[in-house]
């Protein structure tokens, strides 16, 4: 048995050795805890002309401690050049399970070049008495337009009834013949200072476009917008031509998407309309409901002129949504023309929501430490009960 053991001892002093190493190379118990960072600076975009404070919003962060220990905290910012971010405290200790709110506004310097920028707040925490850091806790980020020359715009959306509808409201401008989002989307009022230019202001709910408006905006001007939401519409629409085997036009599929975004309605019907050539041709009933529950509802339909197609005349195709009898929402035409070399194809009516990339999540080192640490001690002890099983 003692030769076992001292075997076990002498093939085990690489493993712990490396044990060992780990451990010191590993954080302390506190770092995998880490503080903790909240409030809602994450969610601001600051707007300053250079030389100007951002002052009366409730801006702020919170730092708290879940550790078993008391840690120093230190505030640390990230700021472009000529901008300071101005902190209610910078530097204090947590006890364990403490918090401490942190209030911030932002300093532009009238030496501040006009741009788009991201300004940032972390905490890093120490252990009380030491001076040794032990963690960075998570960190936030917020944006930042220094302004040159500007204006305001205030942009709310409504129903057609002109109540207040909590649609998300964005502004953009086109870039590279893309939409780019120019301010954080905001649900029903968006007020915002622009550098003179061209916008565009869009209206969406449950990724459907309800309303948009392109509009210019000069230095120093005051401008509200009022965009009206159709919550009963069409969140889809298109006319695909369907052919013969003889590449011969035989009838064009209609295929719709009914939203309604509000409320419950009752007595819904959708009319199709069409239009040779501007004038008047068929109508014809596509769908009706007796009630009609707030969602989506798709359907299709092919049609067929009964005079049959003429070609190289253009068919327009029109919905229109009507409640109780009363027309609620009339689509834009979408059009067709027999005989073109490339027929017109879908178009929708409809667009998406736009949306940012995903942020990464960050690689906590931490964890992937521990993890390493927990795999060496299991190899530790496989290999310690297979050497004694040998002897």
């Amino acid at each position: 048995m003692r030769v076992c053991l001292q075997g076990a001892r002498i093939y085990l002093a690489p493993a712990l050795l490396i044990v060992l190493v780990l451990s010191l190379l590993l954080p302390a118990p506190v770092l995998a805890q880490g503080v903790g960072l909240s409030g809602n600076f994450y969610r601001q975009h600051f707007e300053l002309s250079p030389g100007e404070t951002s002052l009366g919003e409730d801006v702020y962060v919170v730092v708290s401690n879940p550790s078993d220990s008391p840690v120093r905290v230190k505030m640390v910012t990230e700021t472009p050049a000529d901008v300071m971010l101005l902190l209610t405290q910078d530097d204090f200790t947590l006890n364990p399970g403490g918090e401490q709110k942190v209030n911030i506004n932002v300093e532009a310097s009238p030496q501040a070049v006009p741009g788009e920028y991201t300004i940032t707040i972390s905490a890093e925490a120490y252990r009380e008495g030491t001076g040794i850091k032990v963690t960075s806790g998570g960190q936030q980020v917020a944006t930042l337009s220094i302004l040159g020359e500007s204006g305001r715009v205030i942009i709310s959306s409504v129903t057609q009834d002109g109540e207040p509808f909590p649609a998300v409201i964005g502004i953009y401008q086109e870039v590279d013949g893309e939409l780019t989002e120019v301010r954080p989307l905001q649900k029903s009022k968006l007020e915002a200072r622009l550098v003179p230019g061209d916008y565009l202001a869009q209206a969406h709910s449950q990724n459907v476009k309800l309303a948009e408006e392109s509009f210019s905006l000069a230095a120093d001007e005051e401008k509200e917008i009022t965009l009206v939401c159709y919550t009963l519409c069409l969140a889809d629409f298109s006319v695909s031509p369907v052919y013969s085997s003889d590449d011969k036009l035989t009838s064009a599929k209609i295929a719709y998407t009914i939203a309604n975004l509000d409320k419950l309605l009752k007595d819904v019907r959708a009319v199709l309309k069409v239009e040779l050539d501007g004038k008047p041709l068929d109508e014809t009933e596509l769908i009706s409901f007796s009630r009609l529950d707030v969602g989506s509802t798709g359907g299709s339909y092919n049609y067929i002129p009964a005079q049959g197609w003429q070609e190289k005349h253009t068919y327009s195709f029109i919905i229109e949504l009507y409640v109780g009898g009363k027309l609620r929402y009339q689509s834009a035409p979408q059009e067709l023309t027999p005989g073109q070399t490339q027929p017109a194809g879908p178009a929708p009516t409809s667009a998406p929501l736009p949306t940012s990339p995903a942020a990464k999540p960050p690689i906590s080192w931490p964890v992937l430490g521990g993890i390493i640490a927990g795999v060496v001690v299991i190899v530790v002890v496989v290999l310690l009960v297979r050497r004694r099983r040998a002897y």
